[in-house]
């Protein structure tokens, strides 16, 4: 995975204060790091920003990557008990927790995680910048009344 790396310019310092403000202020313990179109990387801008606000501001940050993570736990993440036991087990140990989303390149037959998220933040790119592009996984945000605590512009 290549790392994206939040520049230290006023602009990208900023997204960055704006996303721990959100943070801090909202207080989710789980976040849904997402995109309404398949590779848009959202996994490595989830890395860099857990990265980086770890050493700016010390969050403690776990990530669990949706499409690595099934075969690193001993359990099936599906199972929405099982699956809010170990969120909150970690929220425990961490600040928040990333979730970063399996967006399928068909997306259609993408699904929201079945268990407990606190919000979400969507990674936008150019493809996915515009009033005609599809908001498949922002309407599945909506439809199950997760708050959406902003959209991050990837320009990499």
């Amino acid at each position: 995975m290549r790392a994206i790396e939040i520049k230290s310019d006023s602009k990208s310092l900023q997204v960055l204060k704006n996303i721990d403000f959100v943070l801090r202020t909202k207080s989710p313990k789980s976040v849904l790091i997402t995109a309404d179109y398949p590779e848009e990387n959202h996994a490595n801008l989830a890395d860099s920003i857990a990265r980086q606000l770890n050493a700016v501001y010390g969050s403690k940050i776990y990530i669990l990557d949706l499409a690595k993570e099934q075969s690193s736990v001993d359990f099936d993440l599906s199972d929405a008990q099982a699956a809010n036991i170990y969120i909150d087990e970690l929220s425990k140990h961490n600040d928040f927790i990333f979730v970063i989303h399996n967006v399928n390149k068909n997306i259609k037959n993408t699904t929201l995680p079945e268990f407990n998220l606190d919000s979400a933040l969507i990674v936008r790119s150019k493809k996915s910048i515009g009033l005609n592009r599809s908001r498949y996984i922002t309407n599945l945000l909506k439809d199950a009344d997760i708050e959406v605590l902003g959209l991050v512009e990837n320009r990499d």
